[in-house]
């Protein structure tokens, strides 16, 4: 049920967006005065090097999508500036028209695996923040993994005890018990060890129970 209304709502969002533009509305936005005195950021966390936008679709887009928001940035005539310049010229009140800051959050490899690449080759800067733990540890976010992993079971149950530590039937098809499965299982993990190693042979174990 939580994610048929995800899906709603995006479908919702989309069509009103198709409508504003329809009618010239974001043209107008863009050039306006009201939007020259102020500093655009996109924000995105993920890009998908295999399945990833499938699943979290509000975490990840496809190389493919951003190439086109790329496309569109460079066509319509935005200025990318570097995040500290941006806001250096916002405070002396130069700020370029239609200018525009790129930043990705997380600092996962995917970034340096899909988007430097495309950022490369259209000349953009981007500020990526980064998780100074996990760069130096270099291991997936386990709560991150372990909900990536029950999704991509693609069961459409777990029957009581397939995990270790699940009580009762859970139907995976609904985002809110998987959810709150991976919560449940991953505060179990942490209760029982807080060595990180021990973390990810368990992971290891769920994802080899799951078929994945």
């Amino acid at each position: 049920m939580g994610e048929t209304l995800l899906k709603a709502a995006r479908q919702v969002r989309n069509a009103a967006l198709a409508g504003f533009r329809a009618v010239g509305g974001l043209k107008r936005v863009a050039a306006s005065g009201w939007r020259r005195q102020r500093l655009l950021i996109l924000c995105y966390h993920g890009v998908s090097l295999q399945d990833e936008h499938e699943w979290a679709p509000e975490l990840f887009v496809t190389p493919a999508f951003l190439r086109r928001r790329f496309e569109i940035l460079r066509d319509s005539g935005y200025v990318v500036l570097p995040l500290g310049e941006a806001v250096r010229s916002m405070r002396r009140g130069t700020l370029p028209p239609r200018s525009v800051v790129l930043t990705f959050d997380d600092g996962f490899h995917n970034f340096y695996a899909a988007a430097v690449p495309l950022l490369e080759e259209f000349g953009y800067p981007a500020t990526n923040y980064m998780s100074s733990y996990y760069c130096v540890h270099q291991h997936p976010i386990p709560i991150v993994a372990l909900r990536y992993l029950l999704w991509r079971a693609r069961l459409q149950a777990l029957a009581p005890g397939v995990l270790p530590g699940q009580d009762g039937l859970v139907d995976l098809r609904d985002l809110q018990q998987r959810d709150t499965l991976a919560a449940k299982l991953f505060n179990e993990a942490q209760a029982l060890s807080s060595d990180r190693n021990a973390q990810y042979a368990w992971l290891g174990e769920v994802a080899s129970r799951l078929g994945v």
